[in-house]
Formats: structure tokens, sequence, C-alpha cells
């Protein structure tokens, strides 16, 4: 799969659906698209797809993001967004940034999981299985080199054959709580206690608490 392929798939994305808020049968077509693929072409799909986020995980960018660019997880959906309105929009947003969309309607947060619901169906398993790590993650604020005036910044510093790992942990574990998978939330970033964010700390500590609910025994909090 190249770029063109990419574009070619997230066209498929249903734009009367989407600019009518449902974004799940938004879409739709695209994990339709991709189930006709090979696998390795699936998981090619999800790598354009982090990097094209990523390209647009920038300061600048969440600051004419209006109400979406005031927090990490509404940022990321309407970057999603963008790429989910078709090549010709994002490149437009790219060079110029505050064409970004403003309003929370304007989200795709399902677009995240299109490959993982692709390859399931072509496997068998579970979309919760799904365990590729891209080269780049897609979180806000991964991309430092666009973030000259907050915490990441700070990162700037750090071992460059490290930082790859923790990114993907963060990623992962962001997925994971989203599909309510605590234990694996605690798994990933506890390792990583003392870099993570304000948001990544609360992520983690309501993943505990979630398992101390349903087991105060549990060992993976010790």
């Amino acid at each position: 799969m190249n770029i063109d392929d990419f574009w070619l798939v997230t066209g498929n994305v249903d734009q009367a659906a989407l600019a009518a808020g449902d974004e799940s049968l938004a879409v739709a077509p695209v994990v339709a698209a991709l189930t006709l693929l090979p696998i390795k072409e699936i998981r090619a799909y999800e790598e354009y797809l982090c990097k094209m986020l990523y390209k647009l995980d920038g300061e600048i960018f969440a600051r004419h993001a209006g109400e979406s660019g005031e927090s990490d997880d509404g940022f990321l959906y309407a970057r999603c967004y963008v790429v989910a309105k078709g090549r010709q929009y994002y490149e437009e947003i790219l060079s110029r940034p505050e064409r970004m969309p403003k309003t929370l309607d304007q989200w795709c947060e399902p677009l995240l999981g299109v490959a993982a619901e692709a390859w399931a169906q072509r496997t068998g398993r579970d979309p919760d299985d799904w365990d590729f790590e891209s080269n780049v993650s897609y979180e806000t604020g991964s991309n430092l080199a666009q973030w000259p005036s907050t915490r990441a910044r700070a990162h700037a510093e750090l071992d460059p054959f490290i930082e790859p790992k923790f990114e993907r942990a963060v990623t992962r574990a962001g997925h994971a709580f989203r599909g309510r998978q605590y234990e694996n939330v605690v798994k990933l970033l506890k390792p990583h206690e003392a870099r993570l964010s304000h948001k990544q700390r609360a992520m983690l500590s309501e993943a505990c608490t979630q398992l101390l609910a349903a087991d105060p025994r549990n060992t993976v909090l010790k």
C-alpha cells in the first residue's frame, strides 16, 4: 500500500453520514473496503493513518481547533475528522491550520478502529486483540517538534531509542482504556509512570480504580 492507496480507501467514508454526525456509519464503508485486502495491507493502512494524524499533531493546529483543541482526546478526534474528510481537505488543513474544524460535532473517533475491525473480520478474532504498533504515535503531544511551548519540548532530550517505545506504550494504553481493558492500561503505563503527563496519569489512576473495585486483590496493582 502506498499513500495513494491509503487515500483511495479513506475515500470510502460516507460523507453524508459524517456531516450528520453518525461517525460509526460514516467509517463503515472503510472497514468494508479494508476487509477485502490482505492482512499486511490492513496493517499498512493503520501505519499511514497514524502518520497522517501525527502530521496534524501540533500546537498551531490545536490553537485553531476551537473547543476540540482544549483537550487531548478532543483534538485527536478532530484530527480524525480532517483525515475522514479526504485528501484534498487534509492537505488544505496542513497548509492552512486556521481552517481546522472548530466544533465538537466535527469529530470522527471511530476512524481509529477501522483497521482493527477489518483485521478482526478477516481473522475471526476480537478487535481488542489487535496489537499493531505503528512507527509514530497519533496521541496528542507525540509530535514533539510541533509543540514548542508545551511539556512535550521537555522530552526532546530523551534517548531516541527509548522514546518510540514510550510512544507505542501510550498509544496502546489509549486503545486499551477506550476498550475498558484496564489491566492492560496498567501494564503498559506503570513502567513509564515517572514520564506520564497529567492526562496519562489520570488514565492510569482511573484504570487502577476500576481494577480495585472489581477485585481488591488484583496482583497487577502491586
